[in-house]
This record gives structure tokens, C-alpha cells and sequence, in this order.
């Protein structure tokens, strides 16, 4: 009964909405706020003709800060429903998103809803079944489908044609905009890449939208699309979403949630929901960033194990590894924050994140290979030794290391100075540092370094480290070393002057527990 009352208050809302009165003085507000931000803010008010809808379709686009300047970037489209009521509050919400790390920069179309005689027609555009009913005199509906042509043939091919997209596209929506959002997801699971409803009203004509047959839930399910719905305590039953959560969790897929809140209203809802559902429809675009674990590569000697310590490991991404070879899934074995894999033998250990999109799945593999302590250079005693050579030059060409000798300058550093001061320049700098350094404990040590550009070290003139910067800017390798004088060169790359160094080293002896917490080895001056 209960639940019965609290559907028939949504519809009241709802008639609301679509009363010509009320929704002109619900939009004033609106109004006065796009007269004080809407102009020069550099989004682009556009309008398409629809032959799907027989009108005319306003629309508003929301580039990137860097869209000028990244001329050759692709960008995703996020297309924005009930575009009059979130003009403000979906944009805020997607920068806040993106400078957090948590999703790419990305094209924003706001779709606000057509008005005829003064009637929102988001009931005509919204609801997947036409509905004759004394509480709606006036109102369309019906019209889902029409609306989603709308999207698919119309205007997804416009915003492609005049915008640099990528293929990738998410709708959000809230209430009767959410519906159209799972009415999509049902029926077009592979046109968009995401979907993210806040507390959509399910309820409509009896929960119509869930009534399909199990041939539309197998597409969905061999679809890679993300689905994300928000519902609230007090109407969970109500809206509908409790039979559709019920239906996500029967299925299993960890790419579609239904997530409910407690202490939130129909409208105070949608800011959290909007926010984890970006989150969640681009859940592992981090995974470079959050998954750290050391050292990444090393040498094994026979008898003596080593422990890669895993630092970060984003609990809300699936995070497996095998050390036999084969490519994780999602069913092996798991790590976790702060785990530590004994190696013991010479072994690859492929590491694997599971994001919610294919694209954002992050493989990396530490490879442990067998081998012995490395000897000591000769005894030299020269004033070369106490001393730093520093050379650097542009970079030349696609070949990461290639040489211009006639631009190549070099100086000669004091071991005993605080820092080692790069060569600054807009253009990519190769920097090359040798010099030598005394081992007075034996057993492993583990290097690490950190630049954005692309790094090789060098120790006794083995290379342990050779990474470009396409690939992961932090790296670390263990080596077993000798008492006595041993050589270290890094060649080192700078893409711009905002780049910064960092190059470590830990004693880790021969089994150490928490070498990592220790006191780090001075071989070289900090990079400025």
C-alpha cells in the first residue's frame, strides 16, 4: 500500500513537470543562472533538425580545456538527458571527476527537453510505452524509441561529423530520463559504452521496461557496455528498482551495479549517483597510477629469495597474477594492498587489473630471472672516482637514445654535492650520468627510478632497466652485489621542463623483511 502511495506521489512530481505553469516558473531560476554563466564560458550552443522527432532540437557542447591544443586527442561523448535541469550540475561533476584522476577528458552534450505549448514533452520522449490516463490530460508518451533514433541516427553522426570523437559514448539520465537510460541499456546494450540512471522510474505503465524477453538480456549480456543505477532506501520498492536490482544480481556481470542510498531524496540523490556512476563507468582509467609494486624485475640468485612487496592495489579493481606463464583472468589468483609474492625460483609473474572497460585493463609482468652476484670493478684509485660525468643533448629522431654529438655537452660533478642540477629545455633531453660507487654490505639491492620520459640504468655495464615513455614510468630491479667498487650509468629523458627525477636505491641483504622502510642507500646527489 504503502509503496503504492509513494508511486502515485512520483507521478505527481511528474505531472509537475509537464504542467506549462509550473515548468516556466521552475525554469526562471534556470534562465537567470545561464544569463550569468552561459556566456563566454566557451561552450558551444548549437540546434539540429530531427526528422525522427519532426522538430527542432537544441543542444549544448561542452569541449575540453585542451581541445584547441591537442589537435590530434579523440575525445568520448557523454550525452547529458533532462540537459535543461543539469546544464550546471553534470559539468561540474565531470571536471570534478576528471582533475580526481578517475576519467578522461571528454566531449559533453547537454539535450535540454522540448516544450510544446508550454509541456515539457520529456514524458513523449522518455517513456518506452504509450500510456492513456486521466493524471496526465495533455501529455504524450510513448516515445522512447523515436527518441533513441533520434540519438543513434541523427544526432550521434552530427556530433561525430563536426567533433573529434572517439566511438566511445555514455547517457545519464535521472527519473523518467534514467528510464530512457535502461530502456537503451535493454535495447541498444553496444551503441553506448555506458550507461548511468539516477533513481529511474522503473514503475512506469508496470514496470513495462523489465518486461522483455530473455533474448534481450543475452545481448546485454555479450555487450562489453557498463551499467550503473542509483536508487534510494525509501523507494527502492516502489520506483521499480528493486526488481531490477534483483535482476543485475542474478546475472553477476561486476560491470552492472545497482547501487542504493540511504538518507537521500528523489533529487538529492542524483549528485552522488552522477559522481560514482562516472566513477564506476570508468573504473580502472587509474590503474596505471594505483597499481605500484616493487621491485618490477630482478636477478635471482640460486637459493636466495627475493619479495616484491605490492604498495597499491585500487580495492575496487580486480587485481590477479600467475606465475606460470599464461595471461590472468579475473579468477585467478588475487592480490591485495600490502601482499608480498615470494620469488624463489626464476619466474615471470604476470600482473593484471580488471577495469570496467576492456580498454582500461592494465598487464604488466615482473621477470625474475636466474643469475650470480655481480664482482666488483677493479681496485682503480683516481680522482675519477670520486667524481660525477654529466652529459646531455636534444633527442633526435623516433629512436629513443639516438645522439646529435655535435649538441652534446658534458661536465664533471662532485660526488659530495647535494643535487645534480638537469639541463632544462622545451624540447626532449637525453641526460647521461656515470659514476662509481661503494658496496660495504653484500647481498641485494633494488634501484629504483621514476621519469616520465624514459630511463635505462646501468650497473657494472649490465642494463637492468630500459623502459620508453609509453610504458610505466616506475620501475625497480633487484640485483645481488659484491663487497667493493661497483659503476652506474642512467641515461635518463626529459620531455619538457616541468619533468622531474627521482632515482633510489634500498639495501634489501638476503631476505630482508621491509626493506623498503629502511634507510635508502646514498649512490648518487638528488636530480633538480
Amino acid at each position: 500500500m504503502i509503496s503504492r502511495i509513494l508511486q502515485r506521489f512520483y507521478q505527481f512530481i511528474l505531472y509537475i513537470f509537464s504542467d506549462k505553469r509550473l515548468s516556466l516558473l521552475l525554469l526562471l531560476p534556470f534562465f537567470f543562472l545561464c544569463s550569468l554563466s552561459g556566456q563566454g564560458n566557451g561552450n558551444i550552443i548549437d540546434s539540429i533538425y530531427s526528422r525522427v522527432l519532426g522538430e527542432m532540437r537544441q543542444i549544448e557542447v561542452i569541449l575540453p580545456r585542451e581541445y584547441e591544443a591537442e589537435r590530434a586527442q579523440t575525445y568520448e561523448v557523454i550525452y547529458v538527458l533532462d540537459g535543461q535541469y543539469y546544464r550546471e550540475q553534470i559539468p561540474f561533476i565531470y571536471r570534478w571527476t576528471v582533475e580526481s584522476g578517475y576519467m578522461p577528458q571528454s566531449i559533453l552534450v547537454i539535450i535540454p527537453n522540448t516544450f510544446i505549448d508550454g509541456i515539457n514533452q520529456r514524458m513523449r520522449d522518455f517513456t518506452p510505452s504509450r500510456r492513456e490516463a486521466e493524471e496526465y490530460p495533455g501529455v504524450q508518451s510513448g516515445g522512447a524509441d523515436r527518441f533513441l533514433g533520434f540519438l543513434q541516427n541523427e544526432l550521434d553522426p552530427y556530433i561525430n561529423e563536426h567533433y573529434r570523437t572517439n566511438g566511445s559514448k555514455t547517457l545519464i539520465g535521472s527519473s523518467l530520463s534514467g528510464l530512457l537510460v535502461v530502456h537503451a541499456f535493454f535495447n541498444q546494450p553496444d551503441f553506448f559504452t555506458s550507461f548511468v540512471a539516477s533513481d529511474p522510474s522503473i514503475w512506469w505503465d508496470d514496470q513495462f521496461v523489465l518486461n522483455m524477453p530473455d533474448k534481450k538480456l543475452a545481448n546485454c549480456l555479450q555487450s562489453a557496455c557498463t551499467f550503473w543505477v542509483a536508487g534510494i532506501e525509501d523507494t527502492y520498492e516502489g520506483m521499480g528498482i528493486k526488481k531490477l536490482d534483483s535482476l543485475l544480481q542474478s546475472v553477476g556481470d561486476p560491470r552492472w551495479k545497482c547501487r542504493i542510498y540511504q538518507n537521500e531524496t528523489h533529487f538529492s540523490v542524483q549528485h552522488k549517483a552522477f559522481y560514482d556512476g562516472l566513477r564506476f563507468s570508468f573504473l580502472g582509467y587509474d590503474a596505471k597510477m594505483t597499481l605500484r609494486f616493487h621491485p618490477t624485475g630482478g636477478i635471482l640468485e640460486d637459493g636466495k629469495s627475493i619479495g616484491v612487496h605490492f604498495f597499491n592495489v585500487n580495492p575496487l579493481l580486480t587485481t590477479t597474477y600467475t606465475t606460470d606463464g599464461s595471461v590472468p583472468t579475473r579468477s585467478s589468483m588475487q592480490l591485495h594492498k600490502n601482499d608480498e609474492l615470494i620469488i624463489e625460483k626464476p619466474t615471470k609473474v604476470s600482473i593484471k587489473t580488471f577495469g570496467n572497460r576492456d580498454a582500461y585493463n592494465e598487464s604488466r609482468i615482473a621477470d625474475f630471472k636466474s643469475g650470480t652476484a655481480f664482482s666488483p670493478m677493479p681496485d682503480t684509485k683516481s680522482e675519477s672516482s670520486a667524481s660525477i660525468t654529466y652529459s646531455y643533448y636534444r633527442k633526435d629522431g623516433d629512436d629513443f637514445g639516438k645522439r646529435n654529438m655535435t649538441r652534446q655537452a658534458s661536465t664533471t660533478i662532485d660526488k659530495k654535492s647535494e643535487e645534480i642540477e638537469l639541463q632544462k629545455s622545451r624540447d626532449e633531453m637525453v641526460h647521461r650520468i656515470e659514476s662509481s660507487f661503494e658496496i660495504e654490505r653484500e647481498g641485494y639491492y633494488v634501484f629504483g627510478i621514476t621519469a616520465r620520459g624514459g630511463a635505462k640504468i646501468f650497473i657494472d655495464g649490465s642494463k637492468l632497466i630500459d623502459y620508453e615513455k609509453e610504458g610505466n614510468d616506475e620501475q625497480s630491479f633487484i640485483v645481488p652485489l659484491k663487497l667493493g667498487t661497483h659503476s652506474i650509468a642512467l641515461e635518463l629523458t626529459t620531455i619538457d621542463m616541468t619533468d622531474e627525477i627521482q632515482f633510489i636505491c634500498f639495501y634489501a641483504g638476503y631476505g630482508t623483511d621491509d626493506w623498503w622502510q629502511s634507510e635508502p642507500v646514498q649512490i648518487l646527489p638528488a636530480f633538480k
